[in-house]
């Protein structure tokens, strides 16, 4: 049997709150049985692969002891077997077990003198079958499928990635396997154009299908080379980019041709095409994606050297909101063909539509203005300012923040040959602060004391405050502490809840279950479902939800409050704070005016 070690929430360990709001007759002993079964009493009662149990929890600072055993009342006797580690159990089954195994997983809970309380939790592991893609396509969340196919994307971990993850295929469909305990670069050995096998959990996210709880098994290390499928005419035939024919058979290799380059968005990685009446894109997440670090930025290169060329697109399907889009799983994603010829007016109108300035600076900012055209250098574009706060020096707009928030009006007039076209962009253009800031991480947080929720953003060389805004799905941010609200903590049963006030009416900050097991934030003037509870170690508060822990914060060089698992800030990954993971916080803010 092949053993996968998968991800637990070692947090159990340290559960303490959960004790402290069930302070009544129960003992510790009866109260550690329930936290246990309140951990794992909607788990899934299939299970076609290896899957973790912790093997203590802590209930008032006692540790109370956690012995698991399988019964088999059906099936191979061997079918089901308990591995001890140093914090956990695996429960290692017969992946490819050839009649079906039902058994009964014990765990019996004892205190300090021998006393022991039980709990039994009924599973089966099915009987082993290759899902065909229709099957695995039709499948319900939380169904057990076994899928064999070429790996077309590698997203791991030891390539800079948040996790791991394979895309793959067969002669029918894609498949999208998520979130591997293993590493399948420096723990597996797979590389691209091999036939693996993946047993796992089926889930859908957002619209996406995927495959959870996986475990990997090589068939074949032989090179199988895959010709991406021509989708040029579903593409240019679809009623829209949520058409069935589009999206259906996500994360299949498909190639796009003839398509012209238009636009990015650096920010969100997407770097557009467009054929016909539709506009798409090629994104580049900066969490998941099969491009190193090196071909992300030269398929980034490419694209901004390239603007306005007709091209051939090649990437696996993917949806957002329902809506086709690729991931690149080569840096040559783009095939350039040519710059198309187009008439003056043609082109100015081409580069009209692609000229962008931001809507808001918050900074003093200086600005590259193009003077050429982006694809057709023959088009020229002149830029005037009317207002002083904004200089035009050749080709920079340089804007200083000036004493009072003001709206900049650029214009700018595309011109080639007899053809001309002007286009005003409004810029709001905050003032200069008139006090510099001090922040202190609060280490100990207290009732009704007025505080900042911020994020010490030491990539970005910045502390962001909160605004007392969404900024799409996550808590937006100002480097101006004179644009944050103030945050207040609001004792309740179990913990705490966060709030600050929107006017007159009192609104909280919820962790909440976004999707199945997958946490969101958002901001709400109803009580919170979920409480927050302090974590003393990284200086936050956390949320649990359903089987798993949240925070909020953000990483890398992101400036907004967004909700991830606490075990990247914990146990092994406890360097990562303040490092490449940093929690939201809340700190006291003294000001002082300038110039005193």
């Amino acid at each position: 049997m092949k053993r996968l070690i998968t991800c637990v929430l070692i947090a159990a360990l340290c559960l303490t709150c959960f004790a402290a709001c069930n302070n009544n007759e129960s003992n510790g002993l009866t109260r550690a049985r329930d936290y246990l079964f309140s951990m794992y009493k909607d788990a899934a009662e299939i299970t076609a692969s290896d899957f973790q149990r912790v093997n203590k929890v802590t209930i008032d600072g006692t540790v109370y002891d956690i012995e698991w055993t399988a019964e088999i009342t059906s099936g191979p006797e061997d079918g089901v077997k308990i591995v001890n580690e140093e914090n956990t159990v695996t429960v290692d089954v017969n992946e490819k077990t050839s009649e079906e195994i039902v058994y009964t997983l014990k765990a019996s809970v004892k205190d300090a003198s021998g006393k022991t309380e039980e709990l039994k939790f009924n599973h089966k592991v099915p009987v082993f079958k290759e899902s065909s893609w229709a099957a695995y396509a039709e499948a319900s969340d939380g169904d057990s499928v076994v899928v064999k196919g070429v790996v077309t994307g590698i997203i791991a971990k030891s390539k800079g990635n948040s996790s791991n993850c394979l895309y793959m295929q067969d002669s029918d469909g894609g498949y999208y396997v998520y979130n591997l305990a293993e590493d399948p670069v420096s723990d597996l050995n797979i590389e691209a154009g091999m036939t693996v096998r993946v047993t796992g959990k089926r889930t859908t996210y957002n619209g996406t299908y995927e495959i959870e709880e996986g475990s990997v098994e090589i068939l074949d290390t032989n090179k199988t080379e895959i010709e991406a499928v021509d989708y040029t005419e579903k593409f240019t035939s679809a009623e829209s980019l949520k058409d069935s024919a589009l999206v259906s058979k996500q994360a299949l290799l498909v190639t796009v041709k003839g398509v012209e380059v238009t636009d990015s968005d650096v920010s969100k990685g997407y770097y557009k095409f467009k054929l016909g009446e539709f506009e798409s894109y090629v994104r580049i997440s900066s969490s998941v994606c099969p491009l190193t670090k090196d071909e992300q930025s030269a398929l980034k290169e490419g694209h901004a050297e390239h603007l306005g060329w007709t091209a051939d697109v090649t990437g696996v399907i993917c949806v957002y909101d329902g809506a086709f889009y690729l991931t690149p799983v080569s840096a040559e994603a783009f095939k350039y063909n040519s710059l198309p010829s187009k008439d003056d007016a043609e082109m100015v109108a081409f580069e009209k539509e692609n000229l962008k300035l931001p809507e808001k600076i918050t900074e003093d900012t200086v600005i590259d203005l193009n003077t050429t055209g982006q694809g057709y250098e023959s088009v020229s574009v002149s830029w005037t300012s009317d207002n002083d706060c904004a200089v035009i020096d050749g080709s920079k707009l340089k804007i200083t923040l000036p004493d009072n928030e003001t709206v900049v009006k650029i214009t700018a007039v595309l011109t080639s040959g007899s053809a001309s076209e002007t286009v005003v962009f409004e810029i709001n253009v905050d003032s200069a602060p008139k006090e510099t800031y001090t922040t202190k991480i609060e280490s100990d947080p207290s009732a009704g004391k007025a505080y900042k929720f911020v994020l010490d953003q030491k990539n970005a060389g910045k502390i962001y405050y909160f605004t007392g805004e969404m900024d799409g799905n996550y808590l937006a941010t100002s480097d101006r502490a004179d644009k944050a609200v103030d945050v207040f903590v609001e004792e309740t049963d179990g913990g705490i809840y966060l709030y600050f006030m929107n006017g007159d009416t009192k609104t909280y900050i919820e962790i909440y279950e976004y999707q199945e097991n997958k946490g969101g934030v958002k901001l709400t003037s109803d009580t919170p479902a979920s409480v927050m509870v302090w974590n003393a170690d990284s200086k936050t508060y956390t949320s649990k939800i359903g089987e798993n822990t949240y925070y909020l914060g953000t990483y890398k060089t992101y400036t907004t409050f967004s909700v991830s698992n606490v075990s990247y800030i914990s146990d092994d990954n406890a360097a990562n704070v303040d490092v490449s993971q940093f929690p939201g916080r809340l700190a006291t803010v003294s000001a002082e005016t300038a110039g005193e």
